[in-house]
């Protein structure tokens, strides 16, 4: 686990954000994980763990590297499988007919102050609740969609590393 092992790590971990950024990005918006950043991160992987540490201070490092790869591999599959996640139609039925119901309910009272007051939040407060579960819903798809910009932003700051 030497200084001469970690140049050529160094450049595969950059490549690998790179190819997170560039190639795997576009294909969460359809749920999938790009094949050239699997294989960049099972390159890596397999080269942490033929590292053979030497002393107690290697073995304590080594392990906490091993643990962060650990880390990143479960990152990345989770942001592959809640790529894909999507609220089920039922859920739109089932706020459909709440909303008439709600719509229903408040034509059998009588009109008054604060029936008015009530019939002026509902749709406020109706409104809102769907528009938040529009954006949270499918988040790498549309205007509100996560962006990669984080990324790009660890990618300069690792442009910028001499060491």
């Amino acid at each position: 686990m030497g200084i001469l092992q970690l140049p050529p790590m160094r450049k595969e971990l950059f490549e690998y954000m790179n190819s997170i950024v560039h190639d795997e990005w576009d294909l969460l918006k359809d749920g999938l994980g790009s094949k050239k950043t699997h294989m960049l991160w099972r390159g890596i992987s397999r080269k942490l763990l033929s590292l053979e540490p030497h002393t107690n201070r290697q073995t304590a490092m080594y392990t906490d590297i091993l643990k962060k790869a650990e880390e990143v591999a479960e990152s990345r599959e989770a942001r592959i499988e809640r790529s894909s996640v999507r609220l089920p139609n039922l859920f739109w039925v089932v706020i459909i007919i709440c909303m008439v119901a709600l719509l229903g309910i408040n034509t059998l009272f009588l009109p008054s102050d604060s029936f008015f007051m009530g019939l002026k939040i509902l749709p406020v407060t109706l409104g809102a609740l769907i528009s938040l579960l529009v954006i949270t819903d499918q988040p790498f798809k549309g205007q509100s969609c996560v962006k990669a910009d984080p990324f790009l932003k660890i990618i300069e700051s690792i442009k910028t590393r001499t060491e």
